[in-house]
């Protein structure tokens, strides 16, 4: 990551938010693009490696990603989430980007306790630029099969 690259530090079983390099998925406006689920994420770039269409009960972590493209220093990212309609206040997150940030990756995770499946159902993301929703999609946890 750029030095200047802003990066959250997790705490064990926390949610995270993390800035990286390099967006494959271009627009032409600033702002943020489509949220991806994936399961896997390039660790310099914060890149997509392997999109999901859902998860099952024992994944790590649920993770969304954006692409972000021509954003000024300040603006405020944040994501709120849902489990079957209900608020889940605590993994709340916002980013306030330090420094202009284009063509850049942004994700938002929430991690479960190893002992601990997902409880099978919708989870959503809504994620806003400086107050203004941009984005909303669910994602399925359900048993393989």
């Amino acid at each position: 990551m750029p030095p200047d690259t802003p990066r959250a530090t997790p705490l064990a079983g926390t949610p995270i938010a993390v800035v990286g390099a390099t967006p494959e998925a271009g627009f032409s406006e600033p702002g943020i693009g489509e949220i991806v689920w994936v399961a896997s994420s390039d660790p310099v770039s914060n890149a997509p490696r392997e999109i999901v269409a859902s998860y099952v009960p024992e994944a790590p972590r649920i993770t969304a990603a954006v692409p972000i493209r021509m954003l000024p220093a300040d603006a405020s990212i944040s994501a709120t989430w849902e489990y079957n309609e209900t608020p889940l206040d605590v993994f709340s997150r916002r980013i306030v980007l330090a420094a202009p940030a284009d063509r850049l990756w942004i994700s938002f995770h929430i991690d479960r306790a190893a002992a601990t499946p997902w409880p099978a159902g919708t989870y959503e993301i809504a994620i806003s630029l400086d107050g203004t929703e941009m984005r909303r999609e669910a994602v399925a946890v359900a048993p393989e099969g």
